[in-house]
């Protein structure tokens, strides 16, 4: 995988690929038979997780998670293949991509469900920033485009450090654009929700969080809807074994075919009382009929200003995210290409 140079080894993007098939069985979909995003959301992270513990050799824990589109559902009795691959690694981070391809088990032919970029931090047992003795070298053309393009998304800036300490403090819940479309549900942090320290794997947080925001959809449409995208998404703190979670969902944003819901997750110490403010993820839910297409959805006005506002940061945040979605798009071809490439080559 790697050959040392003076104290760090040094990693082919090709030989940090790990990939995993998971077969969609009837416990991991929703109500209309297709792949439940929660789950997938929790697929793609394990496998992120794991490709970059090996390359950090020792833990990691999700930092952020860029936007995220769900294109193309995957069907009971289809194939989930996810691949993760490192591109970049920082001083104490690494900048990993994932790809999901839904398979078909008979042809073998594959076609592309979603494309993630996800930021992980490698830390000690006590959970401080450790740092990372590999760097990755790329070592063919396809291999720096992929290096290039993740230095150019850590160029942008680290979107979740600004005002940290002042995020963690707000514990409010999220205000509803339609009164009474908010959800609150409680947990407690169990052994059984961790990978390799006494914290919640993020996979098991965003699990929660994807069913949350589709039941507060549900209640909305009165008829199925599924995830489409998440936003970009930070995680600020970590839960503890025993702390109790708190997940506070509300509807935003009313759109012809699509809502969105937030859902921000708090964590409380009942010992204590501290609260700290985990994550806050904006979902996009497509209202979706028996024939598998879009649908559209009740429409809302809002009443006062209050109301209004809470609309207008929606549809800004929409509005962002279908000019990314553009050009999400029209990478996904090339993703695939190159995954298949550094399959082919992870030896």
């Amino acid at each position: 995988m790697d050959k040392p140079e003076g104290s760090s080894r040094i990693c082919n993007i090709s030989k940090t690929v790990v990939e995993a098939v998971y077969t969609v069985l009837p416990r991991h979909a929703n109500p209309i038979n297709l792949l439940h995003g929660g789950i997938a959301l929790e697929w793609i992270i394990a496998t992120s997780n794991l490709a970059a513990t090996r390359v950090a050799r020792g833990p990691v824990v999700l930092a952020s998670l860029d936007h995220v589109f769900f294109v193309s559902p995957v069907r009971i009795g289809e194939n989930s293949v996810v691949t993760s691959w490192v591109e970049l690694v920082g001083e104490t981070s690494l900048s990993l991509t994932t790809l999901m391809e839904a398979e078909n088990p008979e042809t073998g032919e594959r076609r592309v469900t979603t494309l993630a970029h996800l930021t992980m931090v490698a830390v000690d047992r006590d959970l401080r920033p450790r740092k990372v003795s590999a760097v990755v070298k790329p070592s063919d053309s396809v291999e720096e485009m992929l290096f290039l393009d993740a230095m150019r998304r850590r160029s942008m800036g680290n979107r979740c450090s600004r005002n940290k300490l002042e995020v963690i403090r707000d514990v409010s819940k999220p205000k509803p654009l339609v009164p009474g479309l908010s959800l609150e549900s409680y947990r407690f942090a169990y052994p059984e929700d961790t990978v390799m320290l006494d914290v919640v794997d993020a996979s098991k947080l965003l699990y929660v969080m994807d069913e949350l925001a589709g039941i507060t959809g549900l209640r909305y449409v009165h008829d199925p809807v599924v995830t489409a995208s998440v936003d970009y998404t930070c995680f600020y703190s970590p839960i503890w074994v025993g702390e109790t979670i708190q997940f506070y969902s509300a509807l935003t944003f009313v759109g012809r075919k699509s809502i969105e819901t937030t859902v921000k997750v708090v964590s409380r110490n009942e010992m204590t009382g501290d609260e700290r403010h985990i994550t806050t993820a904006y979902f996009t839910l497509v209202h979706v009929g028996p024939d598998g297409h879009s649908k559209p959805v009740p429409q809302y006005k809002p009443r006062d200003k209050e109301e209004e506002a809470i609309y207008m940061e929606g549809l800004a945040r929409r509005r962002q995210r279908m000019k990314l979605l553009s050009s999400f798009t029209d990478r996904f071809g090339d993703y695939q290409r190159m995954a298949e490439w550094l399959r082919k080559h992870k030896g």
